[in-house]
């Protein structure tokens, strides 16, 4: 999720996460919210919706900051942007 529709941001000394999953994936999204539940002081996932037609095409939470988020950004993240680190990857 980190490399792919999701993020860590860095706010102050630690990080946070924010989760985003478009409209197909809503169940999923939702899910992740219930995992992430104790680390967010949201009610439910926000909405984007498409400019053009009003609808919803995607849905999205974050995390507070926190010390163990930011571990993780001290792997995914090389001088502010997303990396995917070289022990990560293994070719047999």
């Amino acid at each position: 999720m980190v490399l792919g529709d999701g993020g860590i941001f860095k706010k102050s000394k630690n990080s946070g996460i924010k989760f985003k999953q478009s409209f197909q994936q809503k169940d999923f999204l939702f899910h992740l919210f219930t995992l992430f539940s104790l680390y967010t002081f949201m009610e439910m996932p926000g909405q984007r919706l498409d400019p053009k037609s009003h609808t919803i095409n995607s849905f999205w939470f974050k995390t507070f900051s926190h010390y163990s988020f930011t571990l993780l950004w001290e792997i995914f993240y090389k001088n502010g942007k997303k990396v995917i680190p070289d022990n990560l990857i293994h070719n047999s």
